[in-house]
């Protein structure tokens, strides 16, 4: 059973400091899901952070930008 320590510990490098936009990618799916599963926003809010990063690296700029605004349209 995931704990929400294991979803920080995912996403505890800072996201451009990760080379491989696949492995931010998949640490912050990770994340994601621990946070949801918990209800914690400030570990949703990173882990999307980075997923929308990972993605921007990964050449998908619309859908990466498009994933964080419809969560936090601010």
């Amino acid at each position: 059973m995931p704990c929400v320590e294991e979803g920080w510990v995912a996403v505890a490098s800072i996201g451009c400091g990760v080379v491989d936009p696949r492995d931010l990618l998949a640490k912050a799916d990770l994340a994601l899901d621990v946070a949801r599963r918990f209800g914690n926003l400030d570990l949703e809010a990173k882990a999307l952070a980075d997923r929308g990063l990972a993605l921007v690296r990964l050449g998908q700029v619309a859908d990466g930008l498009r994933r964080w605004t419809k969560r936090w349209p601010w």
